[in-house]
């Protein structure tokens, strides 16, 4: 019976991997569409090094309740960051910037959630 319930748990864990894994795909694939949309190709990439960075830097980001909102959220952060940031022609490092900055706010909208849960 034991084997049973680890198969089903392991089955579980699997699904939820593979369901994560094309969802952050989903989520990637239409900032890149986004980003070309924008005509800021480059300037996305380096915003997502400086998110990516950046989220190591300063631990966990905020998390939307359902994978909808998460998605729709960082397709509209994206939109407004890749056609808001300075062109690649005049600095390098800013959309570097602006992604550890994107990393830094998200990091403190969850803290401030969780604190606001603890208080509750």
């Amino acid at each position: 019976m034991q084997i049973f319930q680890g198969l089903k748990s392991w089955g579980k864990t699997f699904l939820y991997v593979v369901v994560a894994i094309i969802t952050q795909f989903w989520q990637l694939a239409g900032v890149v569409v986004i980003s070309l949309y924008n005509n800021r190709p480059r300037e996305c990439l380096f915003l997502l090094i400086g998110f990516w960075i950046g989220r190591r830097f300063f631990g966990d980001t905020y998390h939307a309740p359902t994978m909808v909102i998460c998605t729709i959220i960082t397709w509209v952060t994206f939109y407004f960051l890749t056609s808001g940031v300075p062109s690649f022609h005049i600095s390098i490092t800013m959309p570097c910037i602006f992604g550890v900055l994107l990393a830094f706010a998200l990091s403190t909208v969850s803290g401030l959630i969780e604190r606001g849960k603890k208080d509750d």
